[in-house]
């Protein structure tokens, strides 16, 4: 079907599935996320895109019905796969910070340096709210560290290098558009080793829109986890619930999926794992950023093996304001 058709169908369905939600009296995270399909031109399609279902393996036969009316309505152009649970994921040299660099909040925690950005005259590090800013207290002008106080001595100890700058605040209430935080850093406790073009972890420049995301092409991301992988776009438009543990269930909108489709046993990472939180994930031969990672599932997927969620990366930069600095900062 074509974009404009694929969007409706899912705005359609997206209105009726919360009273659906609300006759299984069963916990959100076993609701089906909804979203579009990008890497269609399958057999009985007519287009590249379709309806994305993305059902948890907990859902049992609560939604079967419902999957199958919401199939019926997308004329059978729909791709669904079975998920685990969503869940938020929390896990170079001491002194110096680059993208993947491990760093948390004041909390036991390890999450992924993401990138460097500006507000104003202000450089800072970017990377998800649950990582810099874990708790419910948490403030601005708390101790951010590197590394995460989870890798304290692992090679080096935990030092703090600068302060929460600003975050999104999670809502339980109503739905998430993303998990952002920045921080401050400290140029003259610790350096920016930034990459240069060719180097894993390089960007242009970040989306301004979908309109600038090629559906095509292989995304990479540098993790604190999982290192340098690379994974392609498979869905977009999501609205899913993610398990943030003792912060409860949180609903978000807007979500990119990415799936890996080519761990082998010479190489059997998948995309993302815990502690790749924070991740900037961009086209491997564009450098142009496309979202920012913030959990996943461990398993199912398109590909069988897990599947990766992030927020849009323009989505980011307007929350909080900021400008990507592919260049690093001072």
């Amino acid at each position: 079907m074509e974009r404009t058709r694929a969007f409706e169908v899912r705005d359609g369905l997206q209105d009726e599935l919360g009273g659906v939600m609300r006759s299984t009296e069963a916990p959100p995270s076993s609701a089906p996320s909804i979203g579009v399909f990008v890497q269609g031109g399958m057999e009985g399609w007519n287009g590249r895109y379709g309806l994305s279902i993305l059902l948890p393996e907990d859902a049992g036969e609560r939604y079967s019905g419902w999957t199958d009316y919401a199939v019926k309505k997308a004329d059978g152009e729909a791709n669904v796969v079975t998920v685990s649970p969503f869940r938020a994921y929390e896990c170079p040299s001491a002194g110096h910070l680059a993208p993947g660099c491990s760093l948390s909040g004041g909390t036991k925690i390890a999450g992924t340096l993401g990138g460097v950005v500006r507000r104003g005259d202000t450089f800072a590090v970017l990377s998800n709210r649950h990582v810099l800013a874990p708790s419910t207290g948490s403030q601005r002008g708390d101790m951010v560290y590197h590394p995460g106080l989870l890798d304290h001595d692992q090679p080096h100890p935990a030092v703090p290098f600068g302060t929460l700058l600003d975050f999104v605040p999670l809502s339980h209430d109503g739905h998430n558009t993303v998990d952002a935080a920045i921080a401050t850093y400290n140029a003259e406790e610790v350096q920016i080793d930034w990459p240069r073009p060719g180097q894993p972890g390089y960007v242009r420049k970040a989306a301004s829109g979908e309109g600038e995301v090629d559906w095509d092409e292989p995304q990479e991301k540098v993790g604190r986890t999982t290192g340098v992988t690379q994974g392609v776009i498979t869905r977009i438009g999501h609205t899913s619930w993610v398990d943030y543990g003792p912060s409860g269930i949180m609903l978000f909108r807007s979500v990119i999926v990415i799936d890996d489709p080519a761990p082998s046993p010479e190489d059997p990472r998948p995309f993302s794992a815990a502690g790749d939180s924070g991740s900037l994930i961009y086209g491997v031969t564009s450098r142009v950023a496309s979202g920012l990672l913030f959990a996943g599932a461990d398993s199912g997927g398109l590909y069988g093996h897990g599947t990766t969620l992030a927020n849009p990366i323009w989505e980011v930069l307007n929350s909080l304001n900021i400008d990507l600095a592919p260049e690093g900062g001072a």
